[in-house]
C-alpha cells in the first residue's frame, strides 16, 4: 500500500513569533510529510521572518492578498494537493498542541470511514487544561443565528450544541483551530467559502460537505490544547468592529445558505442592530470598570 502523504497547513497573519514557535515544534513530528506555512499577506513583515523556516519539510508561501481565514487555508490545501500530492491535511492554528497518537487515530478514522471528510478531537484550554464546552454544533438554523447574537437569546439556544457521550460523534460543525481533512473531498465541495473574511467558516464547510453526502466526526477519545491567542483582537482591536464583522458573516450565511425570504432578512437586520447596541453597551461597561 502506498504511504499516505499528510500535510500540516498553518495560516499566519501578523503573528510571526507564534507561528515560528509552532512550526519549530511541529516539524519534528514524523507524521507530517510537509508543513505549509501560508502568510496571509501580512502587513508587518512577517513573511520575511517566516522564510527563515524554509527547509525540506517546511514550505513558506505568501498569498496574493489577505482574503481571510477561508481564503488562506484553501490556498494552503491546494498547494498540499498540487505541489506535494498530499492525501490529507491538518488545518492548524499556530496556538495549539497535540500528540502524534491523536493525529494517528484521526487519520485511522478517516481511512476507515469513506464518507467522513473531516475529523477533530475534544478541545481543551491550553492554560487551564479544562475542556471547552459546546465544542461541536449543528448547522445553525435561522432561529439559531438570531438567538446566538443576543445576550438573553443565548440562554434559549442550547439545542444548537451536541451533547457528547460516545467515543465518536457525527456532527455538523467543528472549530477551525485544528482539524484533519481528506484533501480530495475538501476540494470537491469547494473548501471554505472565500466570500467570508472571518467567522462562520465552519458552518459553510459543514454545509458544503453535507451537500456532497460527506460528514464530520468528533473523536471524544482524542484531544488537543488551544492556547487561545489574541491575534484577532490584536489585528482588529475595536470590539464593536469585530462584532459587526461577526454579524455580517451570520447575515451572509442566512442569505446565501439558508436562503430565507425578504421579511426574515429584514428581521435579521433589526435583531443584529440590537446586537450591535448590546456590544456598544458591553464595551462602555468594560471601559468604566477599567
Amino acid at each position: 500500500m502506498e504511504i499516505q502523504k499528510i500535510a500540516c497547513v498553518v495560516l499566519n497573519y501578523n503573528d510571526a513569533e507564534e507561528t515560528i514557535k509552532y512550526v519549530s515544534w511541529v516539524k519534528e513530528l514524523d507524521f507530517y510529510s510537509i508543513i505549509i506555512v501560508v502568510d496571509n499577506n501580512s502587513s508587518d513583515g512577517s513573511y520575511e521572518l517566516l522564510k527563515q523556516l524554509s527547509c525540506e519539510k517546511v514550505y513558506v508561501v505568501q498569498s496574493d492578498k489577505n482574503g481571510g481565514y477561508g481564503y488562506g487555508n484553501n490556498f494552503g490545501i491546494r498547494i498540499a494537493k498540487e505541489k506535494y500530492q498530499c492525501d490529507m491535511a491538518f488545518i492548524s492554528n499556530p496556538d495549539v498542541s497535540y500528540s502524534e497518537e491523536s493525529i494517528a487515530n484521526m487519520v485511522k478514522y478517516l481511512n476507515e470511514n469513506p464518507t467522513c471528510a473531516a475529523v477533530t478531537g475534544l478541545q481543551y484550554n491550553g492554560f487551564t487544561k479544562k475542556p471547552i464546552k459546546d465544542i461541536a454544533w449543528k448547522l445553525p438554523t435561522y432561529k439559531n443565528c438570531l438567538l446566538i447574537n443576543l445576550y438573553l437569546g443565548r440562554k434559549f439556544n442550547k439545542d444548537m450544541y451536541y451533547q457528547l457521550s460516545e467515543k465518536y460523534e457525527i456532527v455538523d460543525c467543528i472549530p477551525g483551530a485544528f482539524l484533519g481533512v481528506k484533501i480530495d473531498e475538501f476540494l470537491l465541495c469547494g473548501g471554505y467559502d472565500e466570500r467570508l473574511f472571518l467567522y462562520c467558516e465552519e458552518a459553510t464547510l459543514a454545509y458544503r460537505l453535507k451537500e456532497q453526502g460527506l460528514y464530520t466526526c468528533l473523536l471524544t477519545n482524542e484531544s488537543y490544547f488551544h492556547y487561545v491567542s489574541t491575534s484577532i483582537s490584536k489585528n482588529i482591536p475595536n470590539a464593536v468592529k469585530r462584532h459587526k464583522l461577526l454579524l455580517n458573516s451570520y447575515y451572509f450565511y442566512i442569505e446565501n445558505y439558508l436562503k430565507v425570504n425578504f421579511s426574515k432578512r429584514i428581521l435579521a437586520k433589526l435583531v443584529f442592530k440590537v446586537s450591535i447596541l448590546e456590544e456598544y453597551l458591553k464595551t462602555f461597561i468594560r471601559s468604566v470598570k477599567n
